[in-house]
C-alpha cells in the first residue's frame, strides 16, 4: 500500500461511513447456519488468556456484552506491552506451553510479522463485513479500535494564543517563543516505540522535508515520555505545558474530570492527525479456537463496539446508535469532519521502508538532540 492509495481510501472514508452506516444500521451481521458449532465447541474449552496492551480500564467493560451472550466463557487478560506480548507468545509456543489464546497489539508491524510467519488464525468473522476496509490488514487480523494523536496542553500556563493546532503552526510558536516552550514539550520517544516511529514515518511520507524542517525547530524543546498517564499528569502538573502526539482516548478520560478540564485542552493536528487501529487476533498457538473466535466476533459486534465506545476509546465501527454512546464520545466520522478525509493519517507499517532506517534515526536524533 503505497501513499496515494492510502489517500485514496481516506478520502473516500467520510462518504463510505455514512453510506455503509445507512446500510449497516438497518441489518445485522448475517452468521453462517453452522456457528452454532463454534458457539458449542466452546463450552468444551478451558478459561482464554488475552495477552494484550489494556488492562482494567479495558476487559471489564468489553466483557459484559460477551458475558451476557456466553455467561460460561471466562477470560483472563494481562496487560503486556506489545513487543512483550509477542515476545512471550513466541517463547511459550516454541516451549508447547500455555500461551495467549487472544492477542491485542497497538503495532502494525508486529502484526505484519506474525502474520508473515503463519503465526494468525486466518479467520474471517461474520462481523467483518461491517467493517471498513482499512480495519483488516491482514487475514485473520482486525481492527476493533482506533486511537488519534492529538496536542494536549495545560490551558493556566500556555497562551490562548500560543495554543497550537498544526505542526507547522506549532512550528513557528515555538520558534517564536522558546522562552515559553524551551524543556516544556513532551513527547513519546520514536526510536523506542515502533508505533511512534510508523507515526512520524507517515507524516514524513504526507508532508516531506518540511517535517524535518518544523521537528528541528520543535525537537530542542521537547522531553520523552514513555507512558501517556504521565505525559497528562506532568501537563497537568506543569512541568510540561504540552504535549505533541498525545494519545486521545487519554484526553477524552482527562476531559471528564472537571477538575481536570479546568487545566487541559487539547486539539487535532490540522495538517496531519495520525490515526491507527489497534488490533486483535488468533493466534495459531492458542487452546481455546472456538473461545477466541466467539470474543473476536463480539468485539466487533455492535454490542462490543458500543462498549469500546464506553471505554473512552473510538470504535471502529461507524454505524452505532448515537444514544447508545456515552456522552463525549468520539467517532471516526467526527475526526473527519473536524479536519477533513485528506489530513488523517494512516499508521500503517511498510516493510520496504527499513532500508531508510538509518537515514531516519540520523535526522531524528539531530532533531531531538538524542544522545547515544
Amino acid at each position: 500500500m503505497d501513499r496515494k492509495e492510502v489517500l485514496i481510501g481516506l478520502a473516500g472514508m467520510a462518504v463510505s461511513i455514512a453510506a455503509v452506516g445507512r446500510a449497516q444500521a438497518q441489518t445485522a451481521a448475517a452468521y453462517p447456519a453452522d456457528y452454532a458449532t463454534i458457539v458449542e465447541g466452546s463450552k468444551a474449552e478451558g478459561p482464554m488468556t488475552v495477552y494484550s496492551v489494556f488492562g482494567e480500564e479495558f476487559w471489564p467493560t468489553i466483557l459484559e456484552p460477551l458475558n451476557a451472550k456466553y455467561p460460561w466463557l471466562k477470560v483472563n487478560y494481562l496487560d503486556l506491552g506489545g513487543t512483550e506480548a509477542v515476545q512471550r507468545y513466541l517463547i511459550e509456543k516454541s516451549a508447547g506451553s500455555k500461551t495467549a489464546d487472544f492477542l491485542v497489539l497497538n503495532s502494525p508491524q508486529a502484526w505484519s510479522d506474525l502474520a508473515a510467519r503463519g503465526e494468525v488464525v486466518e479467520y474471517k468473522s461474520p462481523e467483518s463485513s461491517k467493517l471498513p476496509d482499512w480495519a483488516i490488514r491482514h487475514p485473520g487480523v482486525y481492527g476493533i479500535l482506533i486511537d488519534a494523536e492529538v496536542f494536549a496542553w495545560n490551558k493556566r500556563l500556555l497562551p490562548a494564543e500560543l495554543a497550537p493546532s498544526s505542526m507547522e503552526d506549532f512550528a513557528a510558536k515555538v520558534s517564536a517563543n522558546k522562552d515559553v516552550f524551551d524543556g516544556k514539550v513532551v513527547a513519546f520517544p520514536a526510536m523506542q516505540d515502533a508505533y511512534r516511529k510508523l507515526a512520524l514515518l507517515r507524516l514524513l511520507e504526507k508532508h516531506g522535508e518540511k517535517m524535518w524542517t518544523w521537528l528541528d525547530a520543535i525537537g530542542p524543546s521537547v522531553r520523552f515520555e514513555s507512558s501517556s498517564g504521565t505525559m497528562v499528569e506532568k501537563i497537568l502538573s506543569g512541568e510540561f505545558v504540552v504535549g505533541m502526539g498525545v494519545p486521545l482516548a487519554r484526553c477524552v478520560t482527562t476531559m471528564q474530570d472537571p477538575a481536570r478540564a479546568a487545566l487541559f485542552d487539547w486539539a487535532y493536528m490540522k495538517d496531519g492527525t495520525t490515526v491507527g487501529p489497534r488490533q486483535a487476533g488468533i493466534p495459531v498457538g492458542g487452546a481455546t479456537p472456538n473461545s477466541s473466535r466467539l470474543l473476536l466476533d463480539v468485539i466487533l459486534s455492535q454490542a462490543g463496539q458500543t462498549a469500546v465506545a464506553k471505554t473512552n476509546k473510538i470504535p471502529i465501527r461507524s454505524d452505532l446508535a448515537t444514544a447508545d454512546l456515552p456522552e463525549g464520545a468520539i467517532t471516526v466520522q467526527q475526526i473527519i469532519d473536524a479536519i477533513g478525509a485528506e489530513n488523517v493519517v494512516d499508521v500503517y507499517y511498510k516493510p520496504e521502508q527499513e532500508a531508510g532506517n538509518a537515514a531516519f534515526i540520523a535526522k531524528y536524533t539531530k532533531a531531538f538532540n538524542v544522545k547515544s
